[in-house]
């Protein structure tokens, strides 16, 4: 049935993707898989519009977006993608000591994931984060 389902509505937000204006589409995609409760379609769909927020320099709205992604990524227990968001969330954060919470949240989430290759990009792309 999820299966299903998530198959349904990826070719409903595809649809309309191709009948308009993309963020409208995974706008709309998004508010049906939460009205369904796929969490982890839904935050997929939380984190594109995220990204097309921050594509076109919507810094407050890519924070709101990213925001949503994380919530259902959590509700889905995916460690991986739960740190991928907060460290989007960290690059957007303007406020040191908030930014390096953010990372080592991350860190926190990637830790269980035994993947040392994002621990290391963490490292390399917020040099402070540990103090």
């Amino acid at each position: 049935m999820d299966t299903m389902r998530s198959w349904i509505f990826r070719g409903v937000g595809n649809l309309m993707g191709r009948q308009g204006d993309k963020t409208l589409a995974q706008a709309k995609a998004a508010l049906v898989y939460d009205l369904v409760g796929d969490a982890l379609s839904g935050a997929r769909c939380y984190w594109d519009m995220g990204v097309l927020a921050m594509d076109g320099s919507q810094i407050t709205e890519a924070r709101e977006q990213f925001k949503r992604a994380l919530s259902l990524f959590r509700k889905a227990d995916k460690a991986d993608s739960i740190g991928r968001v907060l460290r989007r969330l960290a690059r957007l954060e303007p406020e040191e000591e908030r930014r390096r919470n953010l990372v080592r949240a991350a860190a926190a989430a990637w830790a269980t994931t035994g993947r040392r290759d994002l621990m290391a990009e963490l490292d390399s792309a917020f040099r402070d984060w540990k103090r």
